[in-house]
């Protein structure tokens, strides 16, 4: 028995670049960031990009500025991810603006302060994502769950931290509830892990990060 091999999906498709088009270029881009590896249940981990950027024939370009992450969300982001030993260490600044960050006792509440017009719910599990949807239901709140068919949206999504990677919102509410095997890893070896989870869900956040109180202790 036991817990089935990890895929090394990630891996694999590495070594066709690494393997094959690598040696037959005179220059080749490989853009990415080591901080945004989430998808670790695939393979996907940031030592391949980390150890690319120590190569000395490497030249590594950092982008700057962020257009998105006002300050103080920005912020809080960096005291996240500045928790990992594995990562490149670089500069990225936040736009001017301060932005805001708030904590809610409730996703209900949250909805009391949001600002802009669009809203991102945000959770690391399904399970805790089916819990707020039941809660909005019953506060009477029109929402739409990421990937659910149809062509009328409401300017509030629901979705899981892997599935709001590349968007944005005006305000992004940040469910703190982590399922027992997000849990379990973020308090055992898979920290790092978890943590880059989070540092994906906090910048999705234009103007305001409202983080909701946990409901259970694992949070």
């Amino acid at each position: 028995a036991g817990n089935p091999p990890k895929p090394y999906t990630e891996p694999l498709k590495l070594q066709i670049p690494q393997g094959h088009w690598f040696p037959q270029c005179r220059r080749t881009l490989v853009a990415g960031d080591d901080q945004q590896a989430i998808y670790s249940f695939a393979g996907a981990e940031p030592d391949w990009m980390i150890g690319l950027s120590h190569r000395p024939e490497v030249t590594m370009s950092v982008l700057p500025q962020s257009y998105r992450i006002p300050a103080r969300v920005h912020a809080l982001a960096e005291v996240i991810i500045r928790q990992n030993s594995r990562r490149i260490d670089r500069t990225y600044l936040p736009r001017e603006e301060p932005g805001a960050v708030a904590v809610a006792k409730t996703i209900e509440r949250a909805f009391d302060e949001i600002e802009g017009e669009s809203v991102y719910v945000l959770a690391r599990n399904r399970t805790t994502l089916q819990d707020a949807a039941k809660a909005l239901d019953a506060a009477g709140i029109a929402y739409t769950a990421e990937g659910a068919k149809g062509n009328r949206q409401s300017r509030t999504i629901l979705s899981t931290c892997h599935g709001s990677k590349g968007r944005e919102a005006d305000t992004v509410i940040v469910l703190s509830d982590m399922g027992g095997l997000s849990y379990a890893g973020w308090c055992g070896r898979e920290r790092e892990s978890e943590n880059r989870v989070a540092y994906v869900g906090v910048p999705r956040a234009k103007e305001k990060l409202i983080i909701v109180e946990p409901t259970t202790r694992r949070a």
